[in-house]
């Protein structure tokens, strides 16, 4: 017994030297760092005055010592900044307050950090450089690139989400965009889909300095989070109708609200296009003949793009024979008349216009059709109800048609066609298609 505290030693110092290799062993590293949801290459990057930068890593970190190791300074100063954990700790986020014509040195020092006390092997330096209209813009349908607008009727208020990637804030200086798109997703309400398919396009024409997107969504009563989030029943968002809060607001007023703020924000604005596939298409359509927003902002050339639309307005009561491209009247089938087809039963945003006014202005809008001819399965089309079955047999052939008809009823018209080759109802291979992208290409540089 007289040896035991000799035992007792050794094997203190035996765990000891154990416990101090496995503090050593440990590491930590670095899977993605993102500034404004766009990943970051290199450490230097172009920021906004309120950047919001997410670092994850590939285990959980200490708070108290990943904030120990961070440094943040400019000229000698911190600015002000907030962190928020997430994944477990896996994800830090830092939302920054930073000042114009500056840049930053962040550092994550490669300190002990994680919660095992793991090792970050290698430092985070990086710069932040700020200017009074350089922005980088969000480039993915992430957290940072989704936004609120809020719209008050009768003095409540009501919010619809939307993706950007620019923010509309009095803060930030736009005046290098000329151009924005708005962008209308389908039934399934995907705006977030929508948005990183037109990001893609964006890259690919390297137009996103100049250019500002936009893609809402029109909730329904499953998405909503707050009381105050417009919803809709079903599919009314894209035929106007009004939402189903206590205040009920037309989609179209809620669109017509979302441009005159870009325009209040961005005044150096030239061009708008507004462009929806599927249901988007439709909304796009009917919303183009009837928005009261291109008549205010007549600085601003408009543009619609109607893309693999299955409905369409007809500014008459005739329809088109697509075997012998003749014009009759249907008979036995009272709904073709009926509102988004025609001018009945409309919704109260239209109100205040008659049907002549109303088929003025969609004749004379600039409405571009985009056509998918492809020949693949297409489940969703409408072929139980008459007055869309008049339109014709298939979603590219409703396309024609309706182009047919405006070319040979009013031959003055303002709309146009194009046929993107070999695509059926697929969202994305038509706003990634060479069709779309010259289209674009020759709207912008004009």
């Amino acid at each position: 017994m007289k040896n035991f505290p000799v035992y007792l030693v050794v094997l203190i110092i035996l765990f000891s030297a154990c416990n101090g290799q496995n503090e050593e062993v440990g590491s930590i590293k670095v899977i993605s760092i993102n500034v404004d949801g766009s990943n970051l290459n290199g450490n230097q990057i172009a920021v906004g005055l309120n950047p919001q930068l997410s670092i994850v890593f590939d285990g959980a970190v200490s708070k108290e010592r990943f904030e120990s190791a961070l440094e943040i300074t400019v000229n000698d100063q911190t600015p002000e900044y907030n962190i928020a954990y997430s994944n477990s700790n896996s994800k830090v986020t830092l939302d920054l307050i930073l000042e114009a014509n500056s840049t930053y040195d962040l550092t994550v020092e490669s300190n002990n950090i994680g919660t095992d006390n793991q090792l970050l092997k290698e430092a985070i330096q990086l710069q932040l450089m700020t200017s009074e209209s350089n922005l980088a813009a969000c480039t993915s349908a992430s957290n940072p690139c989704l936004r609120q607008f809020e719209i008050t009727i009768n003095n409540n208020s009501y919010t619809l989400s939307y993706f950007s990637n620019y923010p509309l804030t009095a803060d930030v200086n736009l005046e290098n965009i000329k151009n924005a798109i708005f962008l209308i997703h389908g039934a399934i309400r995907n705006n977030d889909d929508y948005f990183n398919w037109m990001n893609q396009t964006f890259e690919n024409l390297s137009i996103s300095n100049s250019t500002l997107l936009i893609a809402p969504q029109f909730k329904d009563e499953s998405e909503i989070s707050q009381n105050s989030d417009l919803h809709w029943d079903r599919n009314d968002w894209r035929e106007g109708s009004g939402s189903e809060n206590d205040i009920p607001i037309s989609s179209f007023t809620v669109m017509d609200s979302i441009i005159s703020k870009t325009k209040q924000f961005i005044p150096s604005l030239e061009k708008i296009l507004i462009t929806g596939h599927s249901s988007g298409g439709l909304f796009t359509h009917v919303y183009g003949a009837a928005n009261q927003i291109e008549n205010q902002l007549n600085s601003i050339a408009f543009e619609y793009i109607v893309a693999n639309s299955q409905y369409f307005y007809y500014p008459g009561d005739e329809r088109v024979n697509e075997n012998t491209q003749e014009f009759y009247i249907p008979e036995n089938c009272a709904g073709y008349r009926f509102w988004p087809l025609g001018y009945k039963v409309l919704p109260d945003y239209l109100i205040d216009i008659n049907q002549a006014s109303f088929n003025e202005q969609f004749i004379n809008r600039k409405i571009h059709y985009l056509l998918g001819n492809g020949n693949q399965s297409d489940p969703s089309l409408n072929t139980s109800e008459c007055g869309p079955v008049l339109l014709g047999s298939s979603r590219y052939q409703r396309g024609e048609n309706m182009f047919f008809y405006m070319q040979n009823k009013f031959p003055e018209n303002n709309h146009f066609r194009t046929i993107v080759n070999g695509i059926g109802h697929n969202g994305e291979a038509m706003y990634k298609s060479e069709e779309f992208r010259n289209y674009i290409k020759n709207l912008f540089s004009n």
